[in-house]
Formats: C-alpha cells, sequence, structure tokens
C-alpha cells in the first residue's frame, strides 16, 4: 500500500490556514465581498498635499527625459481636466518637496523646546475646559432656573381615517 502524503487532518489545516490568510473568500474558494481599499501608500505624503491653485489633490508621478526618469508630484485637476481648469500643470520635484516637509517636521515638532510648548498647550486647555464649562453653567442659571424648564412634549399624531 502507497504512503499517503495528504491526509484529511494535513487537507483540513491547510484549508483552514488559507481561510485565515484570505478572510474574503468563499468555502469553494472564490473571492468574495470588495476587495480591500488599499490605503498604504509607496509615498509619505500621499493624500497630504494639496495644489494651491485648485485646491486638488497632488499626486506622485514618474517622467522621463534627458535626464532620465524623474518623480514629480502633480495635480489630478490639471492633468485630468486639463489648463482650463487648473493653471498648474508643471509638476514639484518629488525629492526636494518631500524632504523638505520632512525636514520641517522634525525642526517644528521633534523639536524638545516645541514639544514642551505643545504639551503645556494642550494641559492648560484640558484643565480650563471643566473650568469653562461650570462658568457656563452658572450663567445659564442666573439667566433662568434651569431646573424647572421642562421638555416640550410632541404634538399628537392625527388620528386615522
Amino acid at each position: 500500500m502507497p504512503l499517503r502524503l495528504f491526509t484529511r487532518k494535513r487537507i483540513q489545516d491547510r484549508i483552514e490556514r488559507t481561510r485565515e490568510t484570505y478572510p474574503g473568500r468563499r468555502t469553494d474558494g472564490r473571492l468574495q465581498g470588495r476587495r480591500e481599499a488599499g490605503l498604504i501608500s509607496n509615498h509619505l505624503l500621499a493624500g497630504f498635499l494639496r495644489c494651491g491653485t485648485c485646491g486638488g489633490n497632488l499626486v506622485a508621478t514618474a517622467r522621463s527625459g534627458r535626464g532620465g526618469v524623474k518623480k514629480y508630484w502633480i495635480c489630478t485637476t490639471a492633468h485630468t481636466r486639463g489648463r482650463e481648469a487648473c493653471a498648474n500643470v508643471k509638476g514639484i520635484p518629488y525629492e526636494l518637496l518631500t524632504d523638505a516637509v520632512v525636514t520641517e517636521f522634525k525642526q517644528n515638532f521633534l523639536n524638545p523646546v516645541a514639544l514642551g510648548q505643545l504639551l503645556m498647550r494642550e494641559l492648560e486647555a484640558r484643565t480650563a475646559a471643566p473650568q469653562a464649562a461650570k462658568e457656563e453653567a452658572e450663567s445659564l442659571q442666573s439667566v433662568g432656573n434651569i431646573s424647572t424648564l421642562r421638555r416640550r412634549e410632541p404634538p399628537p399624531w392625527p388620528s386615522s381615517r
């Protein structure tokens, strides 16, 4: 009798591992539902940049020329609808803009002094919030007694004919 390489247990284990890996599959193996949204991008600033002319999104693209292939950030409105919709038809060099934004973030947000100031402002805002709510409640009570106010009852539904 030949050696059975695929026992029922091994096949069931493999099917379970496949189901765990691909949760969007039916039991017969066909895909079910929509694909994932693909929210992960290869570009650090994708989804955060806007065109200064029309407010449209900037997307990364590659252009080839004499110097080889270069990456640029371009306005999607100008790219898809043309110069009539947005005059910003030139691209911004990818590396230049990305490096400038990363440098600004490092200087402004990863600076210990700036982080300390940010934390102090947040702490002050959180400690002032309960005090502001208390003052607002007191001012409302001085206008009229809130405890005596009642919720108005809705009018009765018209009777069915």
